[in-house]
């Protein structure tokens, strides 16, 4: 049977769910209302025995054939050129983080604003009551300057649309390329409701 990786990569995150909840049946019950259950508890103990080591081996089998399904995804992802999109996403990602930061600042003052402020702080400062420890003898300023918040938000807007492209490529990548699932895999998978 054949996938594509749109469904491939549903079916990892499928499989990974299903077994980060592995739930086993630990414990059995004889029911006392039934005859063959009374007279011979023994097989019933059995029974839920075998039913248990089923559902381990299920298990067992669904992280085998979650490591394969890995696997193929990745060779798929270097041989289909989608790893170099996912690199260069990340990469645009971490860019956009950047910029946005740079957007959301505050601008720095003009050179008169700076000046007449430092003019007034050292006035203020030269006082004699300004003398006593503790007081302030600096002036903080913001640095960005509007060139530079603007150039950041064109950044951003430059990379989003970089990113979309690289989006429609990824998906129909993943639309276009099959991968190969053992038929005995497929038929477990179809049972537990997974493709």
């Amino acid at each position: 049977m054949q996938i594509n990786l749109k469904r491939a990569l549903k079916l990892r995150k499928e499989l990974e769910a299903t077994l980060a909840k592995v739930d086993l049946p630990s414990t059995g019950s004889i029911n006392l209302l039934i005859e063959a259950q009374r007279t011979n508890p023994a097989n019933m103990v059995v029974l839920a025995q075998a039913v248990y080591a089923n559902k381990v081996a299920e298990y067992v089998k669904l992280s085998h054939i979650l490591a394969d399904l890995r696997i193929k995804l990745d060779e798929a992802n270097i041989s289909s050129g989608i790893h170099r999109i996912l690199a260069e996403v990340a990469d645009l990602d971490r860019r956009i983080g950047i910029y946005k930061k740079v957007v959301a600042e505050r601008v720095a003052p003009n050179k008169e604003l700076i000046e007449a402020e430092v003019k007034q702080k050292v006035a203020d400062n030269a006082a004699p009551e300004s003398r006593s420890y503790g007081r302030d003898r600096s002036i903080g300023f913001a640095v960005a300057s509007v060139d530079m918040i603007e150039a950041a938000r064109e950044m951003v807007a430059a990379f989003k649309r970089r990113k979309d492209e690289l989006e429609d490529q990824r998906v129909a990548t993943n639309a276009r390329i099959l991968i190969e699932i053992p038929e005995d895999t497929a038929e477990l998978l179809t049972k537990l409701g997974l493709i």
